[in-house]
């Protein structure tokens, strides 16, 4: 299934939204910080929708994905990273290849997970709409870099995540 076949709201505002200026930095950079980014761009699409999301809706979510980070998602990261690498004795033009497939594998590992986690979602109480939504995506980037033990540090890359939000 190529990125286009792909059709879900969570999926297309996160395509949107990553591709504005500064967000994919910032979200590597918090992913590297111990972020699960998918979580971060569903704060992201709450918030604009309005929506605040309790800590204890954080955690189930942070619960449901654990399995699916630790055990496929990080592994292909992995994979992905060293292949990109220059190897001893393995072909370039084989490393290139592989790391295409595996970088091809990942992007549809995270959309299996932002599936999941938008399944979660709506299974979740009802959230009533917030109607400033800047301060929602705000409250909910907060929530979960509070779980994570990443609050205030990590106050740059959500300040250039929030400067993309309007």
């Amino acid at each position: 299934m190529s990125t286009t076949e792909k059709s879900h709201p969570f999926w297309t505002f996160s395509l949107s939204f990553y591709a504005r200026a500064g967000v994919e930095q910032a979200c590597l950079a918090l992913q590297e910080a111990g972020a699960d980014v998918n979580l971060l761009l569903l704060c992201c699409w709450q918030g604009a929708l309005g929506r605040q999301l309790g800590q204890g809706q954080l955690k189930e979510l942070m619960t449901a994905t654990s399995v699916w980070q630790e055990e496929v998602l990080a592994p292909l990261r992995r994979a992905r990273r060293t292949v990109k690498k220059s190897l001893p004795g393995m072909p370039q033009e084989w490393l290139l290849y592989l790391h295409q497939g595996l970088a091809a594998v990942e992007l549809d590992a995270e959309y299996a997970e932002q599936i999941l986690i938008a399944g979660e979602v709506t299974q979740m109480k009802e959230m009533p709409p917030i109607y400033d939504y800047e301060s929602s995506v705000a409250v909910n980037l907060k929530r979960y870099l509070e779980l994570l033990a990443l609050e205030p540090q990590a106050g740059v890359h959500v300040q250039a995540l929030l400067a993309v939000c309007g």
